[in-house]
């Protein structure tokens, strides 16, 4: 699932016609530390996979002189609207949107609602506006629940899904694609005020997907633009109360999807420590001595951050993670923060290339208790 940033003007990720760019086992030895080339200033997750778990997920198609001339993604929030990017609909007037994993289902986009992304021209977001829409159906598509539209903001450091129907450089007229969990946060420093910035993974055609916060039925924002090496996300919650005025001048609101609320998970036993809340976030993380810590994550969208140092260069390091969930490993450089690691449960047995911080994250798909071995 990626379009492209200009100083301040994130390129869309709309696809028109010809794409535009605006979307480890344990070892007996210490491996040497190979860190990956590209840093990013936070860490971060990732790896798409069919969003079938999406029923209001929507091929959102659009339409000039009968044909189809350019794609984007969206999520049907109510029986006769569809959420997706304010620059999908600014230059149409007709779409065709389809619900691949409600069976099929499919209608015709007859009329639509623009806060205020107007006018714009271009491959470039106006990061000035918020680039959030709606297309009105000209008949009603059935779901058993639909999702919330977030009414408050996420919170700098929260674990965020991405849903668009583009993979690996491929356009699918038939699907759409879920990404793994990764790290959001503001983009106003970063002269999008009405947005989230996060890694980047969404391509040309995944513009106006949803992205939920992890674990949850809940849609924070839509896939808006990308630079060189993140992405934009535009902020639903800005936009909430203006969301629900035109649901219900459009048909009405159907049934929401209840969030869950799963039964406390306990922390294994026979630990040297437990982790410490609040640690959700990697500004968070819990300071892990040597030594085995003991944690469970609450929900699918939980996640607990940890850090540990190293003192000196060719000094090893052994992390061992077991339970039912992953693990995702990061050293804090000069430059940010370098991946070394992600896997589910296991072992990092490495060489440090240097002095450093390591900041870690242990997440999940369910409620899940976990240990995690730290030996320096």
């Amino acid at each position: 699932m990626q379009t492209r940033v200009s100083p301040k003007l994130v390129a869309l990720v709309g696809l028109f016609g010809v794409a535009l760019a605006q979307a480890a086992c344990s070892a007996e030895a210490p491996a040497d530390e190979e860190l990956e080339a590209d840093s990013t200033e936070q860490p971060i997750i990732g790896n798409p996979d069919q969003a079938s778990t999406h029923p209001e997920a929507a091929l959102v198609d659009m339409v000039q002189g009968g044909r189809v001339v350019s794609h984007c993604s969206g999520a049907l929030i109510a029986p006769r609207v569809v959420l997706t990017a304010g620059h999908c609909i600014d230059r149409y007037s007709a779409w065709v949107v389809t619900l691949p994993f409600a069976g099929g289902q499919r209608a015709n986009g007859v009329a639509k609602e623009n806060y205020d992304y107007l006018g714009n021209t271009g491959e470039f977001v106006n990061p000035n506006q918020h680039d959030v829409g709606l297309v009105i159906l000209d008949r009603a598509l059935s779901l058993s629940a639909f999702p919330e539209v977030a009414s408050r903001a996420s919170a700098d450091g929260a674990l965020a899904v991405a849903v668009g129907r583009k993979r690996d450089g491929a356009l699918s007229t038939t699907a759409l694609y879920e990404s793994d969990p990764f790290v959001i946060r503001s983009a106003a420093p970063n002269g999008s005020p009405y947005a989230y910035r996060s890694e980047r993974v969404i391509e040309p055609g995944d513009s106006g997907g949803p992205v939920y916060a992890s674990g949850t039925k809940r849609i924070v924002a839509v896939n808006s633009g990308t630079g060189s090496t993140y992405q934009v996300l535009a902020r639903t919650d800005l936009l909430s109360a203006w969301i629900a005025e035109k649901v219900r001048a459009n048909g009405g609101p159907g049934a929401i999807t209840p969030s869950p609320t799963p039964a406390p998970t306990p922390a294994p036993t026979g630990c040297n420590a437990n982790e410490r809340e609040p640690n959700d976030t990697f500004g968070a993380a819990t300071a892990l001595t040597n030594g085995t810590t003991c944690g469970a994550l609450s929900s699918a969208s939980d996640q607990d951050w940890f850090s540990f140092d190293v003192a000196r260069a060719g000094d090893t390091y052994k992390v061992a993670v077991t339970g039912s969930v992953s693990v995702a490993l990061w050293k804090k450089t000069a430059s940010g923060y370098q991946s070394v690691a992600t896997t589910s449960a296991g072992t990092f047995h490495r060489v440090a290339s240097s002095a450093g911080t390591y900041v870690g994250v242990v997440y999940g798909k369910a409620p899940a208790g976990y240990r995690v071995d730290v030996l320096r």
